[in-house]
Formats: structure tokens, sequence, C-alpha cells
């Protein structure tokens, strides 16, 4: 009797609800959606790029003929910007460095 007299008008014993974290609530359906998006941009992009492959591969033709042409354009250009770094992360020019 002294275990009712103590709880009081209530006579039952509540119970802590269990507290879900809010990182988990919103968290879980956001990683669930990030892997998706993820998935999918994969799968498309992967259909782009063999896509682009198959169409590349009928304007290398056409490229090839003016490939020429552009190698000598290439050729003056080169010298004006740096290749690579040396060990002391200086710029590498090309040696066939046109004078301006």
């Amino acid at each position: 009797m002294s275990e009712k007299s103590d709880l009081g008008f209530n006579q039952y014993t509540t119970q802590k609800k269990s507290k879900v974290n809010k990182w988990i609530k919103i968290g879980v359906p956001v990683f669930i959606l990030v892997v998706i998006v993820a998935v999918l941009a994969g799968v498309f992009g992967s259909r782009a790029a063999n896509k682009q492959d198959s169409t590349r591969a009928a304007s290398q033709d056409a490229a090839a003929s003016s490939e020429a042409n552009a190698q000598s354009s290439i050729r003056a250009e080169l010298g004006r910007f740096a290749t690579a770094t040396d060990e002391y992360f200086q710029p590498v020019y090309p040696s066939t460095v046109s004078a301006p």
C-alpha cells in the first residue's frame, strides 16, 4: 500500500519514451538520397561517355587531315606555357621556345 500512496493520483508509472536522435531521423534519408543520386549520376555519365566515344571515332577521321595544320600552330604556341615544374616548383618550359 505504501507504493500506491507514493504515486499520488497517478496509479500507473510512466515509461520514458525512447527518443530517436534528430541526426538519425534526418541523416539516414539524406544519406540514402545522396547514394541514389550518385548511382544515377554514374550510370548516366557512363552512358554519355560511351555515346561520345562513338561520335568521336567518326570525327577523328575528319580531324586527322587538319592535324598537320594544327601542329604548326601548336609548335608556335608551345613555348609560351610551362609544361612541368622542377624540384623547386619552378616552371619548366619546353626546349623549343620561340622568341616573342
